[in-house]
């Protein structure tokens, strides 16, 4: 790789890192499905935990899916920490 092109892509890496930020606010607008699903195919690659774990994601987008989602998380805490 040329010089001034490492050079450019660690300062695209440097600004992605130091202009990265938390949103704490959402709009009410759902989220198309392809850009959530690139976002999440994306988001496996975040670092965890010393990477002892695997990510889980759980995607949903209608009132049944809710329903599905509240007992992933019922069984999900119950996976990590057994009666």
């Amino acid at each position: 790789m040329p010089h001034t092109e490492q050079i450019n892509q660690h300062s695209s890496i440097r600004d992605i890192i130091r202009n990265r930020r938390s949103i704490r606010k959402f709009k009410a607008e759902p989220v198309a499905s392809d850009i959530m699903l690139e976002m999440l195919d994306s988001a496996v690659y975040a670092p965890n935990h010393r990477l002892t774990e695997p990510w889980r994601f759980i995607y949903v987008s209608s009132e049944t899916g809710k329903k599905i989602w509240q007992i992933s998380i019922y069984l999900f805490s119950n996976e990590q920490n057994p009666t």
